[in-house]
């Protein structure tokens, strides 16, 4: 989709739209969008061309989490206690007779993997850096693909801990569980890469603490292949933190932009295309003053309940957000109100002020987002 000729400037132009495009818009009867960013392979793209930012603070990338698909990514602060997050010969230490291999093929968003290969144990495994796990929740995470034992085993072992999710990639299960607990064992096919995660409970503080992945097999030789692995305090996942010989921090996704001549208080329309939105999100789309102060704010829970708050007003949408699919979520405003909308159903409207918005916010949420569009009128 086209959007503006020239983003790279603080002021905003008339959008140009090629032939055809006019029928994309045909959901919102027709009216062409004042502004409207789709984000490309890692660039912004205008009518195939790529163009500077309008965005500060925008992170465009592929995202291991949802599969590979470029798209502009939001994701919430958090960090990795797994390191090296890649998992690879001379990063990662093996046990067992357990042997490790660079892995051959194209790779999986970037990282190249490694088969790890039994030694006749079935408990042998390859495994990162120690680490020490305070009393809490966390959430583990581990990009894997089949190898010749069609089989994994992950472990979470050190003093006092020992947690084991085990069997045939595809049908794992916790089979084994001492010093913590296993929860919410979730196992999800990208194309050949399976994303396995699951949620650590841990009463009291465990050190020389590793997180292993092995073949599962006593055959000597059967193997799994390894891409990435991650621990995050919380219960809720998001999509991998690079790490290289110590622990790292990805800060909150919370791209921002000043407000056009497109925009008017008095009416109308910001949407949001997700590719997906992984789970609850504390900010999803905001107008905020220039003070930074939040004047209305789009948000999620962790059962998908969608709210608008601005001020005083709070609206919640009866449909819920469908985690893990794609999903089309905005804001139209005129005198008579503002309405909440989520893949084209309405909310009840309820009266908003935007007289003093000076700024669009995106985030931090946990989604791949396809596409921002922004109308001068209540569409």
């Amino acid at each position: 989709m086209t959007i503006l000729r020239d983003v790279s400037a603080v002021a905003w132009s008339a959008p140009r739209f090629a032939p055809g495009e006019e029928a994309a818009m045909a959901g919102h009867g027709g009216r062409l969008p004042m502004a409207a960013l789709e984000f490309g392979d890692r660039d912004w793209r205008i009518a195939g061309r790529s163009v500077a930012a309008p965005l500060a603070g925008a992170r465009l990338d592929r995202s291991v989490w949802f599969g590979g698909g470029p798209g502009l990514l939001l994701e919430p602060e958090r960090s990795n206690l797994v390191f090296p997050s890649a998992i690879a010969p001379g990063g990662w230490s093996t046990n067992g007779g357990t042997s490790i291999a660079a892995a051959t093929g194209s790779g999986f968003g970037g990282l190249a993997g490694a088969r790890i290969a039994s030694g006749t144990t079935t408990w042998g495994r390859a495994y990162g850096n120690r680490f020490t796990l305070g009393p809490g929740a966390y959430r583990a995470t581990v990009w894997i693909a089949w190898g010749s034992s069609g089989r994994a085993r992950i472990e979470l072992y050190g003093t006092g801990l020992d947690l084991v999710v085990d069997g045939e990639i595809g049908a794992l299960a916790a089979s084994y569980q001492s010093g913590g607990t296993v929860a919410n064992l979730e196992q999800v096919d990208l194309g050949g890469v399976w994303r396995v995660g699951f949620d650590v409970s841990i009463p009291t503080s465990r050190a020389d603490v590793s997180f292993g992945l092995g073949p599962a097999s006593g055959i000597a030789g059967e193997d799994v292949v390894g891409y990435a692995a991650q621990i995050e305090a919380g219960s809720g996942a998001t999509g991998l933190i690079p790490t290289t010989d110590a622990v790292a921090t990805r800060p909150a996704d919370a791209p921002s932009m000043s407000l056009g001549p497109w925009f008017s208080p008095a009416r109308g329309a910001a949407y949001i295309e997700l590719d997906e939105l992984a789970g609850a999100a504390s900010g999803l789309l905001a107008f905020e003053a220039a003070d930074g102060t939040a004047l209305a704010a789009i948000s999620c829970d962790a059962a998908g309940t969608l709210a608008l708050v601005a001020g005083a007003t709070s609206i919640t949408h009866p449909d819920p957000v469908g985690f893990g699919q794609a999903a089309k979520i905005g804001l139209r405003w005129e005198p008579a109100g503002a309405v909440l909308q989520l893949d084209g159903i309405d909310a009840a409207g309820a009266a908003v002020d935007l007289g003093g918005a000076a700024r669009l916010r995106l985030g931090p949420a946990h989604g791949l987002v396809r596409r921002c569009t922004l109308f001068d009128r209540a569409v």
